[in-house]
């Protein structure tokens, strides 16, 4: 199977689940009486669910791609446990000034910030900025997957 095919496969499963895991969390949200929002905003929140996915898959793949045998896992932990454990996408409200500078450098800050313009809480640099930087690193991590992938086939 051609790589390129193989992980646009790869990011279409994450969509997949990502959707599924998106709608069983605004159920929950709407069921329990913490989610208050229009339709047209659960069905954006939603879209933005896939999406998310398909920022983090790719990235995932690249790191998989560029590594030896079992070391991705550990690689990939190098990776997003800091931007977790650091809340890197709450870098603007809670963190020092270092990490609110490297914060737009993740994509969960880019997510982070189309998700309070959905639910009308002020976001930074516009909508358009954040789905421009979301599709390029994306792009960027699906063409470093392919090339890196390319050496198994």
């Amino acid at each position: 199977m051609p790589p390129g095919i193989y992980l646009a496969a790869k990011l279409a499963m994450s969509m997949v689940f990502a959707g599924i895991v998106s709608i069983l969390v605004m159920v929950v949200a709407a069921g329990t009486g913490a989610g208050r929002a229009a339709l047209i905003q659960w069905s954006v929140l939603f879209v933005l669910g896939c999406i998310r996915s398909v920022a983090f898959s790719a990235g995932s793949d690249c790191w998989w791609a560029r590594c030896e045998g079992q070391a991705a896992p550990a690689v990939i932990n190098l990776i997003y446990v800091p931007m977790a454990s650091c809340r890197v996408v709450d870098a603007a409200a809670h963190a020092a000034a270092r990490h609110r500078a490297a914060a737009p450098l993740w994509p969960a800050y880019h997510l982070l910030q189309l998700a309070q313009s959905v639910v009308g809480a002020p976001e930074r640099s516009g909508v358009g900025a954040h789905l421009l930087a979301l599709g390029g690193m994306a792009a960027v991590f699906f063409i470093a997957a392919r090339r890196g992938t390319g050496r198994f086939s």
